[in-house]
């Protein structure tokens, strides 16, 4: 069992299932990414955010399952009731049971406790979100209050920043990539072009300017962090905050498309 500290101060049971998890056949029910998300968005003027309670825990577990989570304590031997945080499974069985209940309310997007709720007007908006925690009522799902949020023009959902008018990067993802210290090793490097390659769609010619960071992760290259390395870290640094990064739209089938492509080597 291991007790971990959340950040309004809480505790949070886990328990380290490795043998359970070894013997666990995955359910794999794919994730949608945020380009799927807002391509069913356009018009999108008004949001709502809800956070499910101690997400995992909403799950019960049948007898059989309960017994699979018995785990040691200097008081005694204690299984869990629900779903536990630590199984392997947890985020896709999770994510699915979510889906499942609200997929057939127009305007409703799910990313495992994480709901979206959006309309084009007041009205559209309302109905959704009326809709939505109706059903949230029958299926007995619990929300956090403290981390919803109602009837707003701008919310942060998976990393960004929606608006009534365009989707931006979320300003905190900008803010670690700012502060982040220079890489001292290959691992370093690869943290970095992970978190500037999420928000890699905002930022024009990217390719080129990582170009040299990249090269770092040649394994017929030896490790140097050389003025060029710096260089790129720096521009890029500078393209997210002295600059304003790129900005993109909601896409619109019934609007017209403009392709711009690169013509691949023959």
């Amino acid at each position: 069992m291991v007790v971990v500290q959340k950040k309004d101060g809480s505790l949070r049971i886990c328990i380290d299932p490795k043998d359970l998890n070894r013997a666990l056949k995955r359910e794999h029910y794919q994730l949608p990414t945020i380009e799927e998300i807002t391509a069913r968005m356009p018009g999108a003027r008004y949001f709502s955010t809800l956070d499910a309670r101690s997400c995992y825990w909403q799950i019960p577990l049948d007898e059989e399952s309960s017994k699979l989570t018995t785990f040691n304590t200097p008081f005694g031997r204690f299984r869990f009731t629900r779903m536990p945080f630590g199984i392997r499974s947890a985020q896709e069985v999770f994510h699915k049971r979510v889906h499942e209940i609200f997929e057939d309310i127009r305007g409703v997007e799910t990313d495992i406790d994480d709901i979206l709720v959006w309309g084009r007007t007041l009205q559209e908006h309302g109905e959704r979100l009326k809709a939505t925690l109706e059903r949230a009522r029958e299926c007995n799902l619990k929300f956090k209050l403290e981390k919803c949020h109602f009837r707003s023009t701008s919310v942060v959902y998976i990393g960004h920043k929606l608006t009534s008018e365009e989707i931006k990067p979320d300003p905190q993802k900008i803010e670690a990539i700012v502060n982040m210290p220079e890489s001292h090793d290959k691992k370093g490097v690869q943290r970095l072009l992970g978190m500037v390659n999420y928000v890699g769609k905002f930022v024009p010619n990217l390719s080129e300017i990582t170009s040299p960071l990249r090269e770092l992760l040649k394994n017929d290259v030896a490790w140097h962090w050389s003025e060029r390395h710096a260089s790129a870290f720096e521009k890029i640094k500078t393209i997210l905050t002295n600059t304003e990064p790129g900005i993109l739209t909601y896409y619109d089938v019934t609007k017209p498309v403009k392709l711009q492509v690169d013509v691949s080597n023959p």
